[in-house]
């Protein structure tokens, strides 16, 4: 009777079967009777978890289980198997999304044969954070949901019209961001959550490229087309030096492959729309970049964006934040120089560029101090936001 608890474990937690019409008979003694059908447990939809095993799924028959001998089939998959396992139950491996099929099981008792059979269909992939966690990138998984990384990805599509995710391991973000080499990533620890949305961005290259695909070369991501990848195909497959340590992992979104390493770019400035801050008492008008990553320290700058977008790359520069050590950053102060070009009320844009340093601490562009660069072209890193001016 183990095994009939067993099935009803299963009822009970939602798996489809067909009508009851006996119990199984080595314990009971009960007779068939002609018409009876055997019946089939197993799920109404497939979800396939990665390429390189296809989509499983496990069917049982629940009445007549021991000691019986029986006859599986799957019809409807165009590159199915079917594996029959001990006679008890068979899995199926459809490899397409879409495909429907039916698992039907026959068996003969007494010159009598009886058959149940289950229809059911591949529905989907699992998405991303599903199969960060699934395959231990549990971290990646959740600042990927904390930080809204997923929603956009999920509403792309299924694959291969997707998006190729680069998952980092546990350990490679304790690498990257446990300061104090304590296990964990605290919340002083944690970049800021516009820096961090972007570190995900960069992890993220907008097609979908199966181990088999990617090729040499530079990759754009979706943080930005000039911020690329630099993916390199030997022995290993490396992207930025990082080494690809389980490939073709299968998602809604379209394909991951795990590394083992955080990808970074050049330099990051997460930047929002915000009300100047202006003190009367000392004259002074200051805005706030929410935050920015600087691998080898210097400034974060504010422009002008409409004088920057003309060319001028120095006389568009409204602030200057104060020395800004290597690493990440939050909430930094920048004081703006003189009154922005807007009137009591109405709004400005500024840029905020990430500027490098000389190693004396002191800002000295255009004589020194360049803008960090986008990884794949000599472009500054910028982002914009809007300042209203206070009345």
């Amino acid at each position: 009777m183990n095994m009939l608890r067993s099935f009803f474990a299963l009822l009970l937690a939602g798996v489809l079967a067909g009508t009851l019409t006996a119990c199984d008979q080595s314990e009971q003694n009960f007779d068939l009777q002609e018409g009876d059908q055997l019946e089939v447990l197993g799920p109404s939809g497939v979800v396939i978890p990665n390429y390189d095993s296809s989509a499983t799924s496990t069917y049982t028959v629940r009445a007549f289980t021991v000691e019986q001998e029986y006859t599986w089939s799957v019809e409807g998959t165009s590159d199915g198997t079917t594996n029959n396992d001990g006679e008890e139950y068979v899995v199926n491996s459809p490899d397409e999304l879409g495909e429907s099929y039916t698992v039907t099981v026959t068996t003969t008792i007494d010159g009598e044969e009886f058959s149940g059979s289950l229809q059911t269909s591949v529905d989907n992939y699992p998405d991303l954070r599903d199969q960060a966690d699934k395959y231990g990138k549990s971290i990646f998984a959740s600042v990927a949901g904390n930080t809204g990384v997923i929603t956009p990805l999920v509403t792309r599509g299924t694959a291969p019209d997707g998006y190729t995710v680069f998952i980092p391991s546990n350990e490679a973000f304790l690498n990257a961001l446990d300061a104090n080499d304590d296990g964990e990533i605290s919340d002083a620890e944690t970049p800021e959550t516009g820096v961090l949305t972007q570190i995900l961005q960069y992890h993220v290259a907008s097609d979908s490229l199966t181990a088999g695909d990617l090729s040499s070369g530079s990759v754009p991501t979706v943080l930005n087309e000039n911020e690329v990848l630099d993916v390199q195909v030997g022995n290993n497959v490396t992207v930025n030096g990082a080494t690809v340590t389980q490939p073709d992992i299968a998602l809604t979104e379209g394909v991951a492959h795990a590394i083992d390493q955080v990808l970074l770019p050049n330099a990051i400035a997460s930047f929002d729309d915000q009300d100047l801050v202006r003190n009367r008492s000392e004259n002074v008008d200051s805005v706030t970049v929410q935050g920015a990553y600087l691998p080898e320290g210097g400034f974060v700058v504010l422009h002008d964006s409409t004088e920057l977008a003309g060319g001028d790359a120095v006389g568009s520069v409204r602030g200057v934040s104060a020395y800004l050590d290597a690493g990440f950053h939050s909430s930094i102060p920048v004081a703006t120089d003189d009154t922005l070009s807007a009137a009591p009320g109405e709004t400005v844009s500024l840029t905020a560029m990430p500027h490098t340093d000389d190693g004396d601490e002191t800002y000295e562009f255009p004589a020194a101090d360049g803008p960090y660069t986008r990884t794949g072209s000599d472009d500054p890193v910028v982002n914009n936001a809007t300042v209203e001016v206070p009345e």
